[in-house]
Formats: structure tokens, sequence, C-alpha cells
């Protein structure tokens, strides 16, 4: 393929670490995998030296398999390469898998310095939370025997009762547990709450928490002067000395408020008066009136919002911090306690987690000297000598711990910089994944780090856009362009969508308009929802038209149901749109439910092994002799369990299949051909069950009788495949990680289903099936569909973590929502709310980046349907015409946002 200049500076590069930003639809991993095989090619890179780092195992497998494809291909044209030999055959063994199975091959080979079995298993999710579990309670009743006989620890444990708990100690647990998972999170992170209590205890944090408070009411004070100019323009005097007092106001508490201790800016914040604003023009001046009204009522109802959020925090600040500090004094010592006590269990049964693997990796790499200092150890050393290259992919899901491992085996790196033997590939508007603590600041990090680009030859770290999209037409690129221009900055979003982010056409389509489609759908009130039925109407619409699509060969036909792809932030309207688009006669796939171990094809797997492991039990019995695999009519398996009236299911076959041996005659109703050919079956697989590791059973059990054949032959018979196969990988796992065959692996299952926990769902690619695909934004991550229709965007944004107990943010620290031991209430403290607010900004600024990832999915049409009520539409569009108009962009007005719907 033809590489742009950008791609071919990005394979070429070398001589120091390459950052590439790569935008959506330009190629990254093409570029990545070719970057690989040139420098495979070239002697100072051999394989066992080279990292590369994914974070799906799909993709290191996608990545070793072009690999192999690439080498086999210069190979074949270049014989006697005996060095591309070598190199095939070393790639087998290199080191391209995910962070975690590098880190787990790690501390393998460095067992002997960490006190673990170099065998050791990983530990499923359910017997970690089931050991963590049993650990938090034996410490409680420990600490509970302990306060019963020192005074000491009896005042402890009342201090965090009062605080945490009701009639019982159950609060505590979860909490406790809560917080050994949040020190799993973070570098050195056995430290987090001692350091958090330590912030509590000074005033460092009330001050960077009214600094923040402070940025904020810049922000409002800003909006004033534009409405100042407009009033000026009306000669309305009055109005300008009302909106200049205000001003005034804000602007100098802004200023201040971080100078004063917490009282006393709750009595400032108090102290803020706002006039009534009656002497505008009674005639005449009709848009600068509105503009005038709308930009002062903006600035009024965020600062309101602002008085009514901290008010109350500020003013028991004094009180709160303290309390805070000896909480968290407490809590550190439990959990400290929780974990030592947590990994004797894990050595007992020689498991370890991937949070384990993660944290002792850093351990073995990186030390923290008694002044904070973080520095390399021997054996970081030793390996950032040895690797010559280390290649990262989608790093901006990288968290702290990640990236800090990272920059510990970089040549040259250390905590503070990245080493020169760095090859990077992210995009920070694509980081979506906060929940696992992704963290895009270390990607906005290196690329501020790397300098332009400038030839191949590197002398320092370098930075190198893609910002051509070979996915998108131009209609499509347009409006990307458009929506993420006026609203994506540093402040909401985290990188601000200039000329070096936004998207330049790289796709060829044929002539003709795609323009998107923006379609306004007005509803009575939020409860009501035409949405589904307008969106199933439109795909109609495109498919009886026949509406021209592009292939990616270049050739047109008519569109298909496989072209569309609906995009929602959630699934909880899914089934809705399903509905409505199948109630249109259109075939769409079926929703991805949680429930993926109750499905109907997972209960007849489960049902047939459990057969297998025991063929007493009588469902499993009935539900194998009555599913399409054996064939079994009602009548036919009444028959059968008739034959034998006090004899189980299976007992009753095995007496018809020595009643035929025999050459006896057997009732009308009884299929023999049916009978002997289940037992054949079981008798077969009970032999290999005893041999065979689950996994192995499983795709005998496939070959034996057609299962996926039979399963994608029904409706949604993809996702049906996909979801058996995916238990082989499950079993696989198990096999791996702790044993014991078919018994073993059910009684896992059966605890999965009792902890009410599940298992993920298989995945099938886009447009396998003639369906059209729902699915939610973060699982379209990769994907691409000719038709994108953005489905919910008036669903309002998440708001969960309002109710948690407890907030923490590495920047802010750890605050808490204090319970009142006399009256029972929870109070929102300082840190707490600090913290809430500043990851609420940073929610904001991932479900913007959510809207860039759903609408960069679309090759030629982007539908964005937008439902309304008429109260909904003024509001939204008095904001567009007085505010926006009149400010320019405005990051405040970005983050009042409360759903996609808003920005659209």
């Amino acid at each position: 393929m033809g590489w742009t200049p950008q791609q071919e500076a990005a394979i070429n590069a070398r001589g120091a670490s390459v950052v590439v930003s790569a935008a959506a639809g330009s190629g990254k991993t093409s570029v990545l995998v070719e970057r690989l095989t040139v420098m495979l090619s070239e002697p100072e890179f051999p394989a066992e030296k080279m990292v590369v780092v994914t974070f799906t195992n799909d993709a290191a497998g996608e990545v070793r398999a072009r690999l192999n494809r690439a080498l086999a291909k210069r190979i074949t044209e270049e014989p006697e390469n005996d060095w591309l030999r070598r190199q095939m055959t070393m790639l087998q063994s290199a080191n391209i898998s995910t962070i975690h199975s590098y880190c787990i091959r790690l501390l393998r080979e460095q067992f002997a310095q960490l006190d673990i079995s170099a065998n050791f298993r990983i530990m499923d999710e359910t017997e970690s939370k089931e050991l963590y579990a049993k650990c938090a309670a034996e410490l409680l009743e420990e600490c509970s025997r302990r306060a019963a006989e020192d005074p000491d620890a009896a005042a402890q444990q009342k201090l965090l009762y009062d605080a945490f708990c009701g009639h019982d100690d159950s609060a505590l647990e979860s909490l406790l547990l809560s917080l050994r998972a949040l020190t799993d999170d973070y570098p050195f992170g056995e430290t987090l709450l001692s350091e958090a209590a330590e912030r509590c205890a000074g005033d460092a944090m009330v001050q960077g928490i009214l600094a923040m408070l402070g940025r904020e009411l810049a922000e409002i004070a800003a909006l004033y002067p534009h409405a100042v100019t407009l009033a000026e323009t009306m000669s309305s005097e009055k109005t300008v000395l009302l909106l200049k007092e205000e001003y005034n106001q804000l602007s100098s508490l802004a200023n201040e408020i971080a100078a004063l201790d917490a009282k006393a800016a709750a009595d400032a914040m108090q102290n803020v008066r706002f006039g009534a604003m009656r002497s505008l023009p009674r005639s005449g001046w009709e848009e600068e009136k509105s503009a005038v009204r709308s930009l002062r009522s903006f600035a009024k109802d965020r600062f309101e919002d602002l008085r009514k959020t901290w008010m109350t925090p500020l003013r028991f600040a004094e009180s709160d911090l303290p309390r805070h500090a000896a909480l968290l004094r407490a809590l550190a010592d439990l959990v400290d306690a929780l974990n030592a006590r947590s990994m004797l269990e894990k050595r007992a049964r020689n498991g370890l987690t991937f949070n384990d693997a993660i944290r002792m990796t850093l351990s073995l790499l990186a030390k923290r000297e008694p002044d904070g200092r973080i520095v390399k150890t021997p054996l970081a050393e030793q390996l950032s000598q040895q690797y010559c290259c280390i290649m990262i992919d989608e790093f901006q899901d990288a968290d702290n711990q990640q990236d800090l491992i990272f920059r510990m085996l970089s040549h040259g790196g250390d905590a503070e910089h990245y080493g020169d033997n760095l090859f990077v590939v992210g995009d920070s508007k694509q980081c979506i994944y906060r929940f696992r603590n992704a963290n895009p600041e270390n990607f906005y990090r290196a690329m501020r780090e790397g300098a332009p680009y400038h030839s191949p030859q590197l002398t320092e770290n370098t930075c190198i856009l893609l910002n051509r999209n070979f996915r998108s037409g131009q209609e499509v690129v347009d409006v990307i362009n458009h929506i993420f221009g006026m609203l994506m900055t540093e402040g909401v979003g985290e990188v601000t969508y200039d000329a070096s982010q936004a998207l330049v056409r790289g796709a060829e389509y044929p002539e003709g308009r795609r323009p998107a489609e923006v379609i306004l759908i007005p509803q009575a009130s939020d409860s009501d929802s035409y949405e589904p039925a307008v969106i199933a109407e439109r795909i109609r619409t495109h498919l009886e038209k026949g509406t021209p699509v592009t292939d990616k060969d270049g050739s047109t036909r008519p569109c298909q149901p496989r072209d569309f792809l609906i995009l929602m932030r959630t699934g909880t309207h899914m089934q809705e749109v399903a509905d409505a688009v199948a109630a249109a006669g259109i075939p769409v796939c079926s929703i991805e439910k949680e429930d993926y171990l109750k499905s109907p094809e997972m209960l007849l797997l489960l049902d047939i092994l459990r057969l297998i492991d025991n063929p007493l039990p009588e469902v499993p019995a009935a539900a194998a002799m009555l599913s399409p695999l054996f064939g079994f009519t009602v009548d036919e398996l009444i028959a059968v369990r008739l034959y034998r009236k006090h004899f189980r299911l299976y007992q009753s076959m095995l007496e018809i299949r020595k009643a035929i041996e025999a050459g006896q005659a057997l009732p009308e109703h009884i299929p023999a051909d049916k009978v002997l050919a289940l037992l054949r079956f079981l008798d077969e697989m009970q032999l290999c069950a005893a041999m065979d590791t689950p996994e192995q059973l499983i795709r005998r059990i496939f070959r034996s009788t057609d299962f996926l054949g039979l399963m994608q032959m029904t409706a949604g018979g993809a996702q049906k495949k996909a979801n058996l196969r995916a238990l082989t990988a499950y079993a696989h796992t198990f096999e791996e990680n702790r044993g014991g065959g078919l018994s073993a692996f059910l009684r896992w299952l059966d605890a999965v289903l009792a902890r009410r926990d599940d298992l993920t769902a298989g995945s099938i690619p886009a447009g396998t099936e003639n369906l059209v695909q729902i699915k939610t934004i973060h699982k379209s991550k990769g994907l691409e569909a000719t038709f994108v229709i953005l489905a919910g965007a008036d669903q309002p944004f998440s708001s969960k973590d309002a109710s948690a107990v407890y907030q923490y943010h590495p920047k802010i620290g750890l605050g808490f929502q204090l319970r009142d031991p006399e009256t029972f209430s929870k109070g929102k403290s300082l840190p707490w709310t600090a913290v809430y607010q500043q990851i609420r900004r940073e929610t904001i600024s991932e479900e913007l980046r959510l809207l860039y990832v759903a609408l960069t999915r679309a090759r030629e049409y982007l539908i964005l349907p937008v439902s309304y009520t008429e109260g909904h539409r003024k509001d939204a569009f008095v904001m567009l015409t007085d505010v926006q108009k009149v400010c320019g962009q405005s990051d405040s007005l970005t983050r009042a946002a409360g759903c996609y719907a808003d920005w659209l």
C-alpha cells in the first residue's frame, strides 16, 4: 500500500523514542506492524530483544499474525536471507502480548526475588472476590475480639463504626474491600491512605481546593464582559453598572479565595449579591437583550450551583478534616492488615491476581526512596539495556502503574521522563476507559515531551501526528470537525481540537452528497420515546430506496441491514430500539445482555456438560434429549421416562439398550435409534472427560454433534456461535489457573452464577450476519460501519458516583461522606465534594471523547436523532444563539451539558 509522508515518518524514524498521535481511521495498526516488519529485517533489532504491548489478547494475536504473514512474504521474496529466517523462528517466543501477560512472564522469571512460586496461577475474579471477602470478615472479627480487651483498639473501632456503620459492620467491610482495591490501582498504593491522611492534616489540601474553586469562579466571571459590552451598545447605564458590580464581586472572589481559610471562603461566597435587572430598553434591541439576559442568567445559575455545593462543606471543614485524618490512619492500618492476610492466603493457594502481577512487576522495576523519589532497580537497569525497542499500542488507555513500568523499562528513562527506545501509538481523543483508571494525561505528557518531526534520524524524542482519516467520507469528516472544533478543548475533553487534531479525509468515495442527518424528534415529556420508531423508519427508508454504499474494493451496491450500526451510550434502552427495528420488518441482532451464562445456547451446553459429568439428574438429561442435537420429541421423552417408572431418565435409557441388545420388543413410542445415539455419545464423552481438559472436551462435543453448525442456523446464530466458542477460552483459562477437570469447572461456573456474577459474551465482527447491529459505544471501539446512528442522545450522563461513601483523586486526596453518630445523617465533606467535582469534570470530558469515538465509526453516512421537549429545545437554542455567538467557545457552557443532545 502507499504510505502518507506522516506514516512513512512513523515507520522509518530511528534513534530516539517516537510518540504517534493517531486519529480515528488513520491506519495506526498497519503503521505499527509495518514498522515492526522493517525493524525485524534490520540486524540491530533481534526479535527476542523487542517488547510489543497491546491492551487486549485479540490485538496481540492480530499483531503476531500480521507479522508472521509479512515476514513469510519477505522470506519468499528473499529465500537466501538467513536473518529473516532466524527472526521468523524467534518471533514465536517474542514478547508480543498484553501488559498483564508481559508482567506474568517477568514474575515467573524473577520469582525468587518475590518469595512466590514460579508456577503460580492467576486467580479468576470470582475466586479473588471470595478470598478478599473471607479475609476481610476474619480481620474484622479479630478486631472485634481485640477491641473487647484493648481500650485503644476499642476507641479505633468506635471511630470507624460511628463514621460508617449502622447496625452491623457490613458497610465497614464493603468500604475496606473497596479501599483495598483502590490501593491496587496506583503506584506504591500501600502508602496511598497514609498520604491522604497527611494531606488532611495540613493546610495544602484546603488551599488546593480553594484554588480549584477560584478557577471555576473565574470561568463564570469571564461571561460578564460580553454582557457589559452589549449593555453599553444599548446605552443601558443601570444595567452596565449592575453587571459591572456583579463582575467585580465574582472576579475579586476568584482572585482572593485561595488565600482565605475555609470558613472565610464560605462567608465570602455567602456575601455575593445579585441585583434585579429591570432597566433594559423596553423596545428594540431584542437580540441584544436576549443575549444579555441569557449570559447573566447562565452566570448567576452557575454561581448559585457553586454556592449550594460548597457552602456547607467549607463551613464544616475545620472539624471534618481532623476527623478525616484520624479515619484514614485507622483505615490504612486495616487495609495493610487485609493485604498482608490476603497475600498469605494467596501464597497458600499458589495464586495471584492480575493486579498483583502489575504491582509486583512495578516493585521489581522501581524503588521509592525515603525522600519520595522513584528510582530504577538494578533489574530495571538491566532490562532497559537489554531491550532494543518497546512498542505500545493504545497508549492512551495506560494507567499510572503501567505508564511507570514503561518508563522504568525504557532505555535512559526514569520516573519523570520517557527513555529513547519507545514507540507509542495512541489518540488522546479516544481515551474512554476512566473506569479502568486509564489516564489520558500520560499520553498528553508523552506528546508534549516529543519534539516536532524533522528527519528519520532522530536526535531527541519526537511526536508524529497521523490525522489523515482513511475511513470516513468528506461529509462525515466535516461534521466531526465542526462539532468537536466547537466543543473539545483542554478544559473539556482534555485536548484542544485544533488543526493538529482535526481529521483530514483520506478515504475515496464516489461523487455525490452524503450529508450527515440531524433528526429533531419532538416529544411531550422526558418519559416519551418516539426515537426507536423514527430510527427504524429511517433504516427502512434507506433499505427500500437502495441507498448506494461503497465496499472496500471501491464498488457500489444497494445498502443492506449489515451496513447499519446503531450506537448507544449504555445498554439500558437497547431492547426498545431492537424491538422497533424488528417491528419494521428489518433483521436485527439479538441484544447482548449481561446474562451470558443464562442464554439458551449456553444453558444447553452447560446441561450437556453436567450430563457427561453426572448423568443421573433429570433436568440436564431432559434438556439434552429435547435439544436439536438429539431430537427427542416430548412424547418420546415421556415414553422413555415411563419405560421404568421408578428409574431416572438415564437409567431408563440403559434399560432400553439392554432390551435392544437382548432382542426384546420395545413399546411403540420409544425411539430406539435416538436412545442408542445419545448413550453412545455419553459413553464416548465420559471416557474422554477422564483424560481431556474442559476446553478439549468442549471442542470434542462441538465436533461430535455439529453443535456450532446447528446454532449458526438459528436466529442470531453468529452471536450464539461466538458465545459457545467463548466458553472454550474460559475453560482454557480455568485449566491453566486452577485445574481440576470437568467437575471443578462446572462447580466454578455454578459459583459464578450463585454470586450473580457473569462472564463476558462472545463478540462477533460487525457485518458477519446480514443484521442491523446495536452496540454500546465502548464495544464499538475499533469497529466501523457504512451507516452509524447515534441513539439515545437525550439520555442523561451517569451520576452514580454522587452517592459513593468515598471519593478519591490522586491530585486532591480522599474524602468521605461522614455519618453523624447521633442523627445517623450523612454529610458531604470538603474533600469528598472537591474530589467529586473534579471527577465530574473529568467524566464530562470522557463523555465528549465517547461522542467522538461514536461519530468516528461512520464511513459514509452519519445519522443523529435528537429527542427533545419544547422547553429543552428553547433552552438549547437560546444558549446557542445568545451565548455561544457572543462568547465564542465556552468551557463553562460545554461543561453544563447533561447529555449528548445538549451538545448536538
